[in-house]
């Protein structure tokens, strides 16, 4: 028995009954280790589709596409700065202090894009809201970030904060310092977001369409579906999807 139906048989009990489970922390970490590397395998899938998908490199501008980090995720970390000194806060240990800032499911570019990717086992709503507004202003600020005060971020792996910033200024030169770039329509960046999905209703691609996401759905891998032809998948979803208030 695993985690999951652990916590439907516990629903069913009747209230004079009990379920005892042997070693349940090693339980519980054998579920989580799944999950983990189901999720991983959504984003490697998902990514590898993302290169070579040819209707998506074309929708990207029609050059090849490259992703750092072997197409693996990658986390940024963001230092907290002293308002006095302007540098690096420490804690009392004497230690930086820093935080988890964003991590991307993918990240890649091309010669006029740098696209962040997401992978989701099942699109709804909530996700399409948050890529577009809270996801999209964070790798914003991250961009920016980089090439202004690079001392204040490090990415895991550590050498793609490196590779990113040289993209940044050479590629991307001075594209990325104007500090109310997040006021800009996402069609007037040079960004793209990309979402995948496990599931992916018609219903949740043309709210990608709405939000200027591309919308990458399952056909035994994933495949890029224009606005204008959104693809049924064999699940389906009552979510009405996100509405502008939502962000």
């Amino acid at each position: 028995m695993n985690y999951t139906d652990a916590v439907k048989t516990i629903k069913g009990l009747p209230a004079n009954q009990y379920l005892f489970l042997h070693d349940p922390i090693a339980t519980l970490a054998n579920e989580v280790h799944f999950e983990k590397n189901y999720s991983f395998g959504i984003e490697l899938q998902s990514n590898l589709a993302v290169t070579s998908d040819q209707e998506l490199r074309h929708a990207l501008g029609g050059s090849p596409l490259t992703l750092f980090n072997e197409k693996q995720p990658v986390l940024f970390w963001r230092y907290k700065k002293d308002p006095d000194t302007e540098e690096r806060q420490t804690s009392t240990a004497g230690d930086d202090i820093k935080e988890k800032f964003l991590e991307a499911d993918g990240l890649g570019v091309n010669d006029t894009k740098l696209v962040f990717i997401e992978s989701k086992a099942c699109v709804i709503g909530e996700h399409i809201c948050a890529l577009g507004s809270e996801r999209l202003c964070t790798l914003l600020i991250l961009l920016r970030g980089l090439v202004v005060e690079p001392q204040f971020y490090e990415s895991e792996p550590p050498e793609i904060k490196g590779e990113l910033i040289e993209i940044l200024n050479n590629k991307f030169a001075g594209q990325f310092t104007d500090p109310e770039l997040h006021l800009q329509p996402i069609d007037r960046l040079p960004i793209a977001l990309v979402l995948s999905g496990h599931t992916f209703t018609a219903e949740m691609q043309r709210w990608c369409h709405v939000w200027g996401i591309l919308a990458m759905v399952p056909n035994g891998g994933y495949k890029y579906t224009p606005p204008e032809s959104p693809t049924s998948t064999t699940s389906s979803s009552s979510d009405a999807g996100p509405s502008s208030s939502d962000s």
